[in-house]
């Protein structure tokens, strides 16, 4: 199951972010996840890292449609616009 959605919703994040971006998200993702599961999980919890890196996966997907829906800049934009500060 978790290679059937790396390979739908990883298509579409890989042709946002590109290649490289996209394998460290899923590096940092299965990383954390694991970790996380060895803190706080049971014993021998750790070994779901995939599936871990795989709900991160979904996880920073939702957060880049809501940035769309919202009208902010995607993940690979420049964002010389971001900052709203005025001068007074």
């Amino acid at each position: 199951m978790n290679l059937l959605v790396l390979w739908i919703a990883g298509r579409a994040i890989e042709s946002e972010l590109g290649a490289w971006r996209f394998v460290v998200l899923y590096l940092a993702a299965g990383l954390g996840g694991a970790t996380m599961l060895f803190v706080f999980g049971p014993p021998g919890a750790w070994r779901y890292g995939a599936a871990a890196a795989v709900i991160g996966l979904l996880a920073a997907n939702a957060i880049f449609r809501a940035q769309d829906a919202r009208g902010r800049s995607g993940p690979t934009s420049d964002c010389s616009s971001c900052s709203s500060s005025t001068a007074s």
